[in-house]
């Protein structure tokens, strides 16, 4: 087999390019897998699952995983090596190493080999990429593989790697079905729970998205009120708030187009959405206290939004933005007084 080099360094620990180049060798040899395997597959597992993509070709050039074998006949013992597909036959264990392959061949087959439930976030993100897969046999592996392993999967492994890929995925074309299943899994109470932990302590601007996406699924309400007031960000309290006190939760499913000027064909593309009623009783009137005592601005003014567009469902909707009629945010001051202006022209 003609052995591949990396075009770029390695990105990957160099213990795993060290363990993977063993493998590569006795691949080459056609040999049965040794210790090296089971140390590369260890440390494979134990990768961030956000550096799937990358990694993956980090692993696949260092356990020189071609996607083309040359046959192998050494002519000295009259015997020719086992190719790749050969030994994933005879060793199912490669199957976790030949679903970084590059030849689409081998990793459909891979997929095949995977049963049961799976024990690495890393691994669980590899999966899950392969339903995006460019080739569409791989998918379809993928998709069965994903059947099997992703419902015994612990709800820990599924919402550590589904947070790191969550916004990446909503952008892939190619998967169908896969779609389903992993909205499936993540619709899990024990898979809610653990994303709704996470949306707590999280940071950077993608957890707000996540969040709204994230209460397409039912299990969700049951954190909202805990989302609302102990969430890091004020921006996933501020989503959970504006879902209690409009009780609809809303996501984009799509897209779709906007005439700007019909007899000019001038249109722009906006975003479409679903939404749903939350299942739970919610204390409207305490809820929106707790929100306009935020010690977030983008809370208080997205409280009193809704406040604005639901006044009829709040009897001290006036006293409640009096209070902030002085905000020391620009944005609730106006807000609260243009609740207070309609309030006195329905008065006069």
């Amino acid at each position: 087999m003609t052995t591949i080099s990396s075009p770029k360094p390695f990105a990957i620990p160099p213990t795993l390019v060290e363990d993977l180049k063993v493998v590569a060798v006795q691949l080459r040899n056609g040999d049965a897998p040794g210790p090296a395997l089971s140390r590369a597959l260890a440390k494979i597992a134990e990768l961030p699952p956000a550096t799937v993509l990358s990694a993956r070709r980090d692993i696949a050039y260092a356990a020189d995983l071609s996607s083309w074998q040359e046959p192998k006949l050494w002519p000295w013992i009259k015997r020719r090596t086992a190719s790749h597909a050969e030994l994933l036959q005879l060793h199912p264990q490669l199957g976790w190493l030949f679903v970084f392959h590059l030849s689409g061949y081998l990793r459909e087959a891979a997929m095949h080999k995977i049963s049961g439930p799976i024990d690495s976030p890393f691994l669980f993100a590899e999966i899950l990429t392969r339903l995006n897969d460019w080739v569409y046999p791989v998918r379809v592996a993928a998709e069965q593989c994903a059947e099997r392993t992703f419902p015994a999967t612990n709800a820990a492994i599924v919402a550590k790697s589904s947070f790191a890929l969550f916004l990446p995925s909503r952008n892939w074309s190619r998967w169908q079905e896969g779609r389903q299943i992993l909205d499936a899994t993540q619709s899990r109470r024990d898979v809610c729970a653990e994303m709704a932990a996470r949306l707590i302590t999280a940071e950077g601007n993608r957890a707000s998205r996540i969040a709204r996406e994230m209460l397409q699924h039912p299990h969700m309400d049951e954190h909202l009120e805990h989302l609302a007031t102990k969430a890091k960000l004020p921006s996933v309290r501020s989503v959970a708030v504006d879902v209690l006190l409009r009780r609809r939760a809303s996501w984009q499913t799509g897209w779709d187009w906007q005439w700007i000027d019909k007899s000019m064909g001038i249109r722009r593309r906006v975003p479409s959405y679903t939404n749903r009623t939350i299942g739970i009783a919610v204390d409207q009137n305490k809820a929106m206290r707790a929100a306009l005592e935020d010690r977030s601005a983008t809370v208080r003014a997205g409280a009193l939004s809704a406040l604005i567009a639901h006044e009829e469902d709040f009897p001290d909707a006036v006293p409640l933005a009096e209070r902030l009629a002085s905000d020391k945010s620009r944005k609730v001051r106006e807000r609260a007084h243009f609740l207070l202006t309609r309030a006195a022209a329905r008065r006069s």
